[in-house]
C-alpha cells in the first residue's frame, strides 16, 4: 500500500506539520495574529508554513538561501511570505551556511518579537503527523507488518508510527535516508541510501543498521537490500490512486507493507 500525500495544498505531507505548529501555537497563546512566524528553511517546510500562515492571516518570514531550489522561494512568496535569501557564495549547502541561516533567524525572532516555528524541536511537528497513522489504520482493514518512510528530521515517520501505535498497530519500520545523514554516517554502503531497520516499541525505537539502497528511477520506486537485492516494495505511478493502492508482493508468507510518499501524478 502507498499513502499518497501529494494532494495537499503544497503537494507535501509537510502541510500537516505546518497546520499543527501554527494551529497549536495559536490555541495555546504562544502565537498571536500580530506576530510574524519566522523559520530558516530549504523551502519544503517553508512552503508549508507559508501556506499555513496565509490561511491563518499571519505574516511569515523565511530565512532561505540560493543554494536551494528557486522554485521553493517562488512558492513561499506566492503564499505571501517574506523571503530573505542568504548567499551560498557558490559553495552549495554547507554547515557554515546553515549556521548563518540559523543565526539570522534567531536575530530576526528577537528583533521583531517573532514566533520561531522550530521545525527541528517543536513537539507539534510530530503531533501533526499522527493523523496519517490513524488514517492508514482506518483504510487498511488488516495488520500492517512493515512501514516505510524517508526521513529528514524523522518527524513524519515518528508521528505516523505514533498514530499507528495508537490504533493498535505495531509494524516493523524502515527509515530511508541519504547516505550523508547522521544516522547512517557510520556505515558505508556503495548505494544511494542506507536502510535502518527499526522495531517500534511503546517507549520508542530499537534500531539496527544493515547495508541497502533505495532508488527512485523514472516511474518506479524500489527498495532493495544487499546482498540479494530482492525487492521489498515496487509500485508504478499508473497503479496509484489519489490515496492508497495495493500491489502484490511475492513472498512465502503474506505481509502488508505501507509506504509513505509524496508523489505528483500525471
Amino acid at each position: 500500500w502507498l499513502k499518497i500525500e501529494s494532494g495537499n495544498p503544497t503537494g507535501s505531507f509537510k502541510d500537516r506539520m505546518a497546520i499543527s505548529v501554527i494551529g497549536n501555537a495559536l490555541t495555546r497563546g504562544d502565537l498571536t495574529e500580530k506576530q510574524t512566524v519566522i523559520e530558516y528553511t530549504g523551502g519544503s517546510r517553508g512552503s508549508a508554513l507559508a501556506f499555513a500562515c496565509a490561511s491563518a492571516g499571519i505574516n511569515f518570514m523565511a530565512i532561505f538561501s540560493d543554494a536551494f531550489s528557486d522554485l521553493k522561494r517562488r512558492t513561499m512568496e506566492a503564499f505571501g511570505a517574506e523571503v530573505i535569501t542568504v548567499s551560498s557564495h557558490g559553495r552549495g549547502i554547507t554547515p557554515e551556511l546553515i549556521q548563518e541561516m540559523k543565526a539570522i533567524c534567531a536575530h530576526k525572532v528577537k528583533a521583531l518579537d517573532g514566533f520561531y516555528a522550530d521545525q527541528f524541536g517543536s513537539k507539534d511537528v510530530v503531533l501533526g503527523y499522527e493523523p496519517m497513522g490513524t488514517e492508514i489504520a482506518g483504510q487498511i482493514d488488516q495488520k500492517v507488518d512493515l512501514f516505510c518512510a524517508s526521513v529528514g528530521t524523522g518527524g513524519a515517520l515518528m508521528g505516523t508510527l505514533s498514530g499507528l501505535n495508537a490504533s493498535g498497530l505495531f509494524p516493523k519500520t524502515v527509515a530511508l535516508e541519504p547516505l550523508q545523514s547522521p544516522l547512517s554516517a557510520s556505515s558505508c554502503p556503495a548505494h544511494a541510501c542506507t536502510l535502518a531497520i527499526m522495531s517500534s516499541t511503546a517507549s520508542g525505537l530499537e534500531t539496527s543498521h544493515r547495508k541497502g539502497f533505495a532508488s527512485f528511477s523514472g516511474s518506479a520506486a524500489r527498495a532493495s537490500s544487499s546482498p540479494s537485492r530482492s525487492a521489498i516494495a515496487t509500485c508504478h505511478p499508473s497503479e496509484m490512486s489519489s490515496l492508497v493502492v495495493a500491489r502484490p508482493i511475492p513472498r512465502a508468507a503474506p505481509v502488508t507493507i505501507t509506504v509513505l510518499v509524496n508523489v505528483l501524478l500525471p
